[in-house]
């Protein structure tokens, strides 16, 4: 599926250029804007798609991305479109990136993250962008680095919330005890809510 591809390639792109620090919130929201923009950079985030990420009324992801250097300061006031200090992340078309940020907005609102926080919806994110056929294998530090997390320990409790949530069906660590195997829910894989 190429919106999945286009959104794992917007995830890279956001892990290599925004500070490690930042918060899982502004991470999501970036990768709404980075998805979504024009080819000059400038995005409008209505309020029902902040509402849909749970940020309405939360000003902190805005002020977060304006101090990373990764909003023009002051664009944040919604009145006027949003403006992006480097459009590296706008490199694919954008009716392909806009299909990849609706496609990330329906994973992303599964029924499973109700009772869970913006960390485990931007890692249950990168598993699904990073899965084949609802299987995933990958380097636990570096899923930690794209999920804004700062240990693969803090990656293990975010596999385990996402477990009991019943986003995932299972993960475990490869035998060298440094990659992580995880296997996602069906109906997360086809997209739909569980």
């Amino acid at each position: 599926m190429r919106e999945r591809m286009v959104a794992r390639n917007t995830l890279e792109y956001l892990a290599a250029c925004l500070p490690p620090e930042l918060d899982a919130k502004a991470r999501l929201l970036a990768l709404q804007c980075a998805l979504r923009a024009d080819a000059a950079g400038c995005v409008v985030i209505s309020s029902g798609l902040l509402r849909a990420m749970r940020l309405a009324g939360d000003p902190g992801p805005w002020q977060d991305l304006e101090d990373a250097w990764w909003v023009h300061p002051g664009s944040a006031d919604r009145a006027n479109p949003v403006r992006l200090m480097d459009g590296a992340g706008t490199s694919h078309p954008r009716a392909v990136r806009a299909r990849a940020a609706d496609w990330a907005l329906r994973v992303g609102g599964v029924n499973a993250f109700k009772c869970l926080g913006p960390h485990s919806v931007l890692t249950g994110l990168v598993l699904a962008a990073y899965g084949v056929n609802g299987v995933g294998l990958g380097s636990a530090e570096r899923l930690a680095h794209l999920c804004g997390l700062r240990s693969a320990g803090q990656l293990h409790a975010e596999l385990d919330a996402l477990m009991g949530a019943g986003f995932l069906m299972s993960w475990t660590l490869g035998p060298d005890g440094r990659a992580v195997v995880w296997r996602l829910h069906p109906t997360v894989d086809a997209g739909s809510r569980p």
